[in-house]
């Protein structure tokens, strides 16, 4: 006989969306900081830069989910 196992079926729940989320600049460093959802970290934060508003065509970071701070040198410019 083999041992019983236990299943939940449904989709988990959706974790919150990051609260306080801020980005300072340093020269050509920038800062990004936040605080944890108050409904449950995600496995992963995407963070999309894009040229324009609305547009994501720069760049796509996945910053783990445990992560609440992330710095990246950039060119100076505007980025939305």
């Amino acid at each position: 006989p083999t041992p019983d196992v236990s299943i939940a079926v449904g989709s988990p729940a959706v974790p919150g969306a990051p609260l306080v989320f801020r980005a300072v600049t340093d020269g050509a460093r920038v800062h990004f900081a936040w605080q944890p959802p108050s409904t449950g970290a995600p496995p992963q934060y995407e963070l999309l830069v894009g040229n324009s508003e609305g547009a994501a065509d720069l760049a796509r970071v996945l910053v783990p989910g445990t992560a609440t701070t992330y710095s990246v040198v950039a060119p100076v410019r505007s980025y939305w």
